[in-house]
């Protein structure tokens, strides 16, 4: 008689506990659907999207949330894997942390911040913006050191960029393809010395390039058919000029070589 009391008393305390579950499963702890996407998870923080001069950003009247998943590079830094913008969703909830989310599809000003849950942030990894049509403007933080490959890629609505000084490394195809590209400008001074592979690929809007003395070594392709620059200036410094580095360009006149420029590659300056 002993025994089945403490097996039945077992089986009722196993039945709360599953009930009490379920109940913070469904209840207040709910996630949101932005939570339970498997391009945000496991690690995100978002924030509510600025333009450049520090005012809310709406969609169709509703805010804009840009969202960033990261990883800790160490104890102080993180770099950010993943953008997922949003904008929040008309829903019936008085919780945010229950409100839906969609896709943002309307042009913004994205603006990356300096730290993310308390971390600085210093990287941007491998296809983390990529093909983010809806980002028309881009502010990058003044303590990134590396944007890698692709990581801005196809992102056809993109306008200006400015690369900060602390920037030294960037990746193949950085900026590849972003056709609507009209401005490019680079730090006065910068750790920065190659311009990679593709980096600037098919930026078809692009009218000029200024490249830096700091800059040694342009890779192959790295302004190949940025089809409407008329003008380019290549200071003194640059060393290396990979093949079609500026193939298909639209120069008015062929540049002047740099003395410090030992080695031109194939099908240059057409």
């Amino acid at each position: 008689m002993m025994k089945r009391r403490i097996a039945l008393l077992l089986a009722l305390l196993l039945a709360l506990a599953v009930f009490a579950a379920c109940g913070k499963k469904n209840g207040s702890g709910k996630q949101s659907d932005l939570e339970k996407d498997d391009s945000v998870a496991p690690t995100f923080e978002r924030i509510v999207s600025l333009d450049a001069d520090g005012n809310v950003q709406t969609a169709s009247r509703a805010t804009i949330y840009d969202c960033y998943t990261f990883e800790s590079v160490d104890s102080e830094s993180v770099m950010i894997t993943g953008f997922y913008s949003q904008t929040k969703g008309s829903t019936s909830a008085s919780d945010d942390e229950s409100q839906s989310y969609v896709r943002c599809a309307e042009p913004h000003t994205v603006v990356i911040p300096e730290k993310l849950a308390g971390k600085t942030v210093v990287k941007i990894g491998k296809s983390a913006f990529r093909a983010h049509s809806e980002i028309a403007e881009l502010s990058l933080p003044a303590t990134l050191l590396s944007i890698g490959k692709y990581a801005f890629a196809e992102c056809s609505n993109l306008q200006s960029l400015t690369l900060p000084a602390a920037v030294a490394e960037l990746g193949e195809g950085a900026f590849y393809r972003c056709s609507d590209l009209e401005e490019l400008n680079f730090a006065p001074s910068s750790a920065l010395s190659v311009i990679p592979n593709s980096a600037f690929a098919f930026c078809e809007a692009l009218t000029e390039i200024h490249i830096p003395g700091y800059i040694k070594t342009i890779g192959d392709g790295a302004f190949l058919n940025c089809i409407s620059v008329t003008t380019l200036t290549l200071e003194e410094g640059l060393e290396t000029i990979g093949k079609q580095a500026f193939q298909n360009l639209a120069l008015d006149e062929i540049p002047t070589l740099p003395s410090t420029v030992t080695s031109v590659g194939e099908l240059n300056f057409k």
